[in-house]
């Protein structure tokens, strides 16, 4: 919505920050199982399981966006661009050498990258731990990550220096960790309350909250915490007020297509805005084209790689 630059909708890279927390929540999750199953984990194996699952859309991404790309911002090196993009550089190079154009929004993805490339190895030592030390080594870990955003917010003023950084965004991937590693349980009526009192935070902060970095950062926690809330009220709670929303089929399918919508939405929204700054034309036609992309894109990539890897995995089962 932020990049239809719809009016008063100022923090919508809070929905960045519920994203972080609920990968933390579902990664974690896996290593963890595959942990206590086997006693080990295969970074390899998980990489690769990662790989097959996320470089295919995104591959297809940049090769449109070679093609096409030009046409829009003929001024634009998409060839670096694209090869800047798919080695999950965009974070620190959006941070320290200017936004990468059309690719700029995938920070996220390489945030989430770097994540995997070390999360696996400390899931491995939280499992040989105790309980408590697994919980106090996580809210130190949540602290730390806090202050070091609110400190380089404090001194770099600049929104670009703090935003877009593995380090600056990784509390919310470690809270969703937390919630991994840790037995919640909640009557389905604190659920309901919960899951409320959460998503009109959340609703509030992104409403509320603009580009100041050192604001932001102080929210932090806030927007970290609420998200983790939002998680808790539905972990196993089907049958409660969010629970029963999130299994609407067409909210799970947009789900299920989530990863190539994020992927196509953006370029599409700064390519109308050289025609338009009608937001509601922006808001409309990047919705139908970036949804009817998505829809492709899973239909003839992501779920045939799906079945091939679930067919794979049936046949190598012994």
């Amino acid at each position: 919505m932020q990049h239809s630059e719809i009016p008063g909708v100022r923090g919508a890279f809070v929905g960045v920050d519920v994203f972080f927390v609920l990968s933390g929540f579902l990664i974690t999750t896996l290593l963890y199982e595959e942990a206590q199953a086997t006693g080990q984990i295969s970074v390899a194996r998980f990489l690769r399981n990662r790989a097959i699952r996320l470089m295919p859309p995104l591959l297809m991404f940049l090769a449109a966006a070679i093609a096409i790309g030009p046409y829009f911002w003929p001024n634009d090196n998409f060839p670096l661009i694209s090869l800047i993009t798919a080695l999950y550089l965009t974070d620190y190079v959006n941070t320290f050498l200017g936004e990468l154009s059309i690719a700029m929004h995938t920070w996220s993805l390489a945030v989430e990258q770097h994540y995997y490339l070390i999360w696996p190895m400390i899931v491995l030592y939280l499992c040989k731990v105790s309980a408590d030390q697994r919980i106090r080594f996580l809210i130190v870990a949540f602290i730390l990550l806090t202050l070091w955003r609110i400190s380089n917010a404090w001194f770099l003023s600049d929104w670009a220096l703090t935003a877009y950084r593995f380090d600056t965004r990784a509390s919310g991937l470690v809270i969703g960790s937390a919630l991994a590693l840790t037995t919640v349980a909640i009557t389905k009526k604190a659920a309901n309350i919960l899951g409320l009192f959460s998503l009109v935070a959340l609703c509030c902060l992104a409403l509320t909250l603009d580009g100041r970095p050192f604001l932001v950062a102080c929210a932090q926690p806030v927007i970290d915490l609420a998200a983790a809330g939002l998680i808790v009220s539905i972990i196993g709670r089907e049958s409660t007020a969010f629970g029963r929303l999130l299994s609407w089929q067409p909210i799970v399918y947009c789900g299920v297509i989530s990863y190539s919508l994020y992927l196509w939405h953006y370029p599409i929204s700064r390519a109308l805005l050289q025609y338009t700054t009608d937001w509601r034309v922006i808001l409309g036609v990047t919705f139908v084209l970036s949804f009817g992309l998505a829809a492709l894109t899973y239909e003839f990539v992501e779920r045939p790689l799906k079945q091939w890897r679930h067919l794979k995995r049936a046949t190598t089962v012994p």
